[in-house]
């Protein structure tokens, strides 16, 4: 159709740049059992209208303010020709690419979040021991310094009810 063949199927991305896109798409597409046999994936400035629609790839020295970075990527992987798996593999593909953006976008907030709790762990310690106490402050801060990847944050509280301790589930971001 376009003027070339491959022995291959041929996966193409095009999506703003974010962490863990190769690993991920490479993960849904190992998990099928689809040997990948070759990645590309430039990254490059560029510019599009309010609709999206692309209106310049400038170089990237002269990119300027207004060009955000995006991925390109184009996998090549075992031929699949049949359409019903076709279509699975890139539903599979757009859920995984929705949970990397997800990912992305909270990842301040559960930052900044982590960072917020080791203030309050220096301000207000709870009742415990204080060596405990540091040590899990010091773990919070080397993980708010992008020393892992943050995915999602649950809140507890721990309750007295009907004379008993329980751990009641508060808050949930993700």
């Amino acid at each position: 159709t376009h003027g070339w063949h491959s022995p291959h199927t041929i996966v193409q991305i095009v999506t703003d740049d974010m962490p863990f896109l190769v690993d991920s798409m490479s993960m849904v597409l190992n998990r099928r059992g689809s040997y990948i046999h070759l990645t590309v994936h430039p990254i490059l400035p560029v510019r599009r209208d309010a609709q999206g629609r692309l209106l310049e790839l400038p170089p990237a020295e002269h990119a300027g303010p207004d060009a955000r970075l995006e991925s390109f990527m184009h996998l090549e992987v075992d031929r699949e020709t049949t359409p019903a798996v076709l279509e699975e593999i890139t539903a599979e593909l757009e859920r995984v690419l929705a949970d990397v953006r997800a990912a992305c976008m909270d990842w301040p907030e559960m930052r900044g979040r982590a960072r917020e709790i080791c203030a309050e762990l220096e301000s207000n310690p709870p009742p415990l021991d204080a060596e405990i106490v540091a040590e899990s402050r010091e773990l919070l801060e080397w993980m708010a310094e992008d020393h892992f990847t943050f995915l999602g944050y649950r809140r507890y509280d721990l309750r007295r009810r009907r004379g008993d301790m329980q751990i009641v589930r508060e808050l949930e971001v993700r």
